[in-house]
């Protein structure tokens, strides 16, 4: 027999509740996962699982509202929008503006599809049941949690702590000069606030400072996480995908022969060192190898669900599913988004090549990863993976250039 209860107040057309496996509400509000030293809860609404506080996570671009420490403590850091684009989790990621419309027509039953959705009643069931000034708590129904930080600007001020929540999107405000050119100059955000229940929308500068909520990656279910590795005083964090177990992202051991892009360091900690063929052969660490041919199509077609045979396998989809979500890929037009959904945990990046004569060219447009396999002599396989299609390619190219390496497990 199924017992049938009520609860109040009652979010619109969440009427009635099982008690058993056949309940309408989907708060689950008991995982936690660790970053950066501090622990979060995480919440499940609807079909999505979202951080149920606000980053504080400390990064470049980031502040605590007024410098004070007890601030971040109580509501997250604040961020401007280039870091708060990469600054969650491994895994999860700033949300667009479909994402937060989605947890907010959950909240209100709502099945339409304007975007970006506007609500009325969503605030109040998301807001923290504490915290808010001007008796403008919400119930917390989903454990949310909302939070008002407030904001900043880039020239040091601050203002709405205790008044208002605003929160980054990963969505930009574009103005179009003509069908392909575009020119990115702000982004958006979403509002609530102690003076009522609404949760609005517009759009801010990027410099500005707002709170990130993160989102777990859509597929992350798929994601088998295997032991994480430490190799020359750095931590790779490693995935299983099939039968095969990678590195999850790209290898960042100096060795000679190996460059950062443009000689930058920055670029060595986001997207790893580019390699020679030769060095690439046998930099990865003990139990760990440059992969073959055979090996790259085993995992493409593992995941495209192809039994072929042809060697070197060239995938139309595969790229897709392993492009990271936030990567730093860039949106190739207007009606292509250069990141992927990552559904593996493979997180690949565009981290560029240095070709002849030194050049470096295609970072955030092109990733390039060498194989173990060669032509005998002065040519050796690499895939290929770009931000304008979901495509795998690869070629051969003279050794003496410089590419990313990949390492799998032996």
């Amino acid at each position: 027999m199924i017992h049938f209860f009520y609860l109040t107040p009652m979010p619109p057309k969440h009427l009635v509740f099982a008690v058993l496996s056949l309940a309408v509400f989907a708060y689950s509000g008991d995982n936690t996962l660790t970053y950066g030293g501090q622990t979060y809860k995480t919440v499940k609404i609807g079909k999505q699982v979202w951080f149920a506080e606000n980053l504080n996570y400390e990064a470049e671009g980031s502040v605590c509202y007024e410098n004070n420490p007890d601030n971040c403590a109580k509501y997250g850091r604040l961020y401007d929008w280039e870091t708060a684009m990469k600054v969650c989790p491994k895994g999860w990621h700033l949300p667009s503006n479909a994402e937060w419309d989605q947890l907010f027509r959950f909240v209100d039953g709502d099945t339409s599809s304007k975007s970006p959705h506007k609500s009325l009643t969503a605030g109040k069931h998301l807001k923290a049941a504490s915290g808010w000034d001007i008796n403008g708590n919400g119930t917390d129904y989903y454990g949310f949690s909302a939070l008002p930080g407030g904001n900043g600007l880039s020239d040091g001020s601050f203002y709405n702590v205790g008044e208002k929540g605003l929160w980054w999107s990963t969505s930009e405000h574009v103005f179009a000069f003509d069908s392909d050119l575009f020119v990115h100059y702000n982004a958006y955000r979403r509002n609530m606030h102690c003076y009522g229940n609404s949760i609005y929308f517009d759009y801010a500068s990027k410099s500005s400072l707002y709170s990130v909520r993160c989102l777990q990656d859509w597929g992350t279910n798929a994601i088998t996480h295997a032991n994480a590795i430490t190799y020359a005083n750095k931590t790779y964090q490693t995935v299983k995908i099939g039968t095969q177990t990678w590195l999850a992202e790209n290898l960042n051991y100096e060795a000679e022969d190996s460059v950062c892009y443009e000689n930058n360091p920055a670029y060595c900690a986001k997207y790893g060192r580019l390699y020679d063929w030769e060095t690439a052969l046998k930099v990865c660490p003990k139990g760990w190898h440059l992969p073959t041919n055979e090996e790259w199509d085993r995992l493409f077609r593992f995941v495209d669900g192809d039994k072929g045979t042809e060697s070197p396998y060239e995938s139309k989809t595969a790229g897709k599913h392993l492009k990271a979500v936030n990567g730093g890929w860039r949106k190739y037009n207007k009606t292509y988004d250069g990141n992927g959904t990552d559904d593996y945990g493979f997180s690949a990046l565009p981290g560029g090549a240095r070709f002849s004569y030194g050049s470096f060219k295609n970072i955030n447009d092109v990733g390039y990863w060498w194989s173990a396999s060669d032509d005998k002599f002065f040519a050796a396989y690499i895939r290929i993976i770009g931000c304008f299609n979901a495509n795998v390619h690869w070629s051969n190219e003279d050794k003496y250039r410089l590419f990313s390496v990949r390492c799998i497990k032996d």
